[in-house]
């Protein structure tokens, strides 16, 4: 029986075929072995089945779930996070992928920390067609308050959290956009984080993604300030954050309206 914590990667899946694997291999290959990697299959109709269960005759550490019905992400997550026999989370998008030694270092990391820090982060290489740049995530410590003020620590595949985080917090069904950063500002609401100053996970840009669908990030966004705006009054920072996110609400109104041109001609 292998003493090292166990640490789960959930990988919620839809349609994505041909860059499953890229997620699923980044996975297999960690140099920290002591994994689960539980793909959550949310009704795929392409032969997304067929390329996991190919992967499951190689590496006994994959599960697969198929959902009876199409749910999105969050309900994907959700029905894992409280089942799976894990110490640590490692959330993994479909499109996207970890460098071989993200779990080794942040489990490194996380022995040398204080037992206060219950999440570990670090830098992402963010990937689109337009853009290639490095988001750094340099936030330490209690960052509730700035995390309330902005998208401070980017990326929920760039996080390892350990599971006593998820007692009463789960990804809000409700929000299919905005839904990594409402589960940052649950977290870390009563938890600590720290930070590798290192990328070890990529962004990529896919096609149908739901951040590019800005229609429905308008609704949510609305959701998003409805469901957090007394935490806003309580912590000083309700009008801030009005400007704030009315400057996104243009913003997106702008390319569903214009288009990804003009959009991008925005300062």
């Amino acid at each position: 029986m292998d003493k090292k914590p166990l640490v789960s990667i959930i990988i919620p899946t839809y349609n994505r075929a041909e860059f499953l694997p890229r997620a699923v291999q980044s996975a297999l290959d960690q140099t920290y072995t002591n994994i689960e990697i539980i793909i959550v299959d949310d009704c795929s109709p392409d032969n997304t089945k067929e390329v996991v269960k190919a992967y499951q005759k190689k590496d006994k550490r994959i599960q697969y779930l198929c959902n009876k019905k199409n749910s999105w992400a969050c309900f994907s997550r959700n029905q894992w996070i409280h089942k799976a026999k894990w110490e640590y989370i490692q959330f993994l998008d479909d499109d996207d992928e970890i460098s071989l030694n993200k779990l080794e270092k942040q489990l490194n990391k996380f022995e040398k920390a204080d037992n206060k820090i219950w999440v570990i982060t670090c830098d992402v290489d963010y990937q689109r067609s337009d853009i290639h740049m490095v988001k750094k995530n340099r936030k330490k410590w209690y960052i509730f308050v700035d995390l309330l003020k902005s998208y401070c620590v980017y990326a929920t595949h760039s996080m390892l959290i350990k599971k006593e985080c998820f007692q009463n917090v789960s990804f809000d069904s409700t929000l299919v956009s905005w839904q990594e950063y409402d589960l940052m500002l649950q977290i870390l609401k009563n938890w600590h984080i720290d930070y590798i100053p290192e990328v070890l996970c990529v962004v990529y840009e896919s096609k149908d993604q739901i951040s590019f669908n800005f229609k429905k990030k308008l609704q949510w966004n609305v959701r998003l300030i409805t469901k957090r705006y007394k935490e806003w009054i309580k912590h000083k920072v309700f009008v801030y954050n009005i400007a704030r996110f009315s400057y996104l609400l243009f913003r997106y109104s702008v390319w569903y309206l214009f288009g990804k041109k003009v959009y991008l001609l925005m300062p």
